[in-house]
């Protein structure tokens, strides 16, 4: 799990090798599907399979892409207090494994207004970072809040919405989390 491989769940951007930041507005980040994105991107050509990127969106609504590669992806600036509050960010790992972060030592993010909008979450592939336990944390597959007719799997911490699973029902379990 690439989240796990880095200093015993710990790491600074410089562990990867792509690391991409968007700025203050909505930004799209990351691996480029067509021609016509607009992505602020990365050539998957340019760094080949199998190595690690770090995406961060900061301020703003972003869209963050990754490729076939172990990426983390961060979309609200982390540096902030209340981060992602206000935010709605689309997060995409791609291939390989992928860690989707939610939270860190001092908050989870997204509280408020807001949530992270996680478009190919792979259980048992992928991984969630998120704070505190897995107590604070529950999730509902019984609605349709956003994409097509399928049901989503909706991830509250503490009661506050903090992630949307796009038409898939997810039974998260401790195993897909990691928690800071």
């Amino acid at each position: 799990m690439s989240w796990l491989r880095f200093n015993n769940g710990l790491f600074t951007a410089s562990d990867f090798d792509i690391r991409r930041y968007g700025g203050s507005g909505n930004d799209e980040l990351g691996y480029k599907r067509s021609e016509n994105t607009g992505l602020n991107i990365v050539d998957p050509r340019s760094f080949g399979r199998g190595r690690s990127a770090f995406y961060e969106g900061n301020e703003g609504n972003d869209t963050i892409i990754g490729y076939a590669s172990d990426d983390v992806l961060v979309g609200v600036n982390a540096d902030e207090t209340n981060a992602g509050n206000g935010e709605y960010d689309r997060l995409n790992g791609g291939g390989g494994y992928d860690t989707f972060v939610l939270g860190d030592v001092y908050e989870a993010y997204y509280l408020g207004n807001g949530y992270a909008t996680i478009e190919d979450f792979q259980q048992g592939i992928d991984m969630l970072a998120g704070h505190g336990s897995s107590s604070d944390y529950t999730f509902d597959t019984s609605q349709n809040v956003i994409g097509g007719a399928n049901n989503d799997t909706i991830l509250a911490y503490r009661g506050d919405t903090i992630a949307v699973f796009e038409d898939t029902v997810v039974n998260l379990n401790v195993d897909d989390f990691y928690f800071l």
